[in-house]
């Protein structure tokens, strides 16, 4: 599955692309990156139940190790605006 992943849909996380191909449940980074759409950083999983939850990344998304790290990205975004918490 990873070779095909890597060769066929490198746009897709190689976890996500790898899960989906087993049928595992897919679970995210838990990383943080920029949902442009929102302007908000937020975290890379499939919990609902984790008020950060962005859904999944694409591959192209950089991650970030926390929200401030994140957050500096987008600095016309105040600090307490740049998450969904």
């Amino acid at each position: 599955a990873a070779a095909c992943c890597k060769e066929k849909l490198s746009w897709i996380t190689s976890t996500t692309c790898e899960s989906h191909s087993m049928l595992l449940p897919v679970v995210g980074t838990s990383l943080w990156y920029i949902d442009w759409s929102l302007q908000k950083c937020v975290k890379d999983c499939a919990d609902s139940s984790d008020v950060n939850c962005g859904g999944l990344a694409n591959q192209y998304d950089p991650k970030y190790s926390s929200s401030t790290e994140c957050c500096d990205r987008i600095r016309y975004v105040g600090p307490r605006e740049c998450t969904l918490e």
